[in-house]
């Protein structure tokens, strides 16, 4: 495999382990009687300050613009 093939690899295991985290914390709140737009509320600030500490903001913004745009044409679409 080659230095490309290894690094998507490597990239969807850690997408993969970071949607297993992040929906574990939302089936917790959900557990706890959160309110669905709390829970969607608290993930945006965090997102929010992530990107502020990390990586490019406009990239996020762009995948954040296409997530939004997935969940008005599939609103049950799961993505992990």
């Amino acid at each position: 495999m080659d230095i490309e093939g290894l690094a998507a690899r490597s990239h969807a295991c850690d997408v993969e382990r970071a949607c297993e985290l992040i929906g574990d914390a939302i089936r917790r709140a959900g557990e706890l009687w959160l309110p669905g737009d709390a829970i969607a509320e608290a993930l945006a600030r965090n997102l929010t300050g992530f990107t502020g500490r990390h990586g490019n903001s406009g990239r996020l913004a762009r995948r954040l613009r296409d997530l939004a745009d997935a969940i008005e044409q599939a609103p049950r679409h799961r993505l992990c």
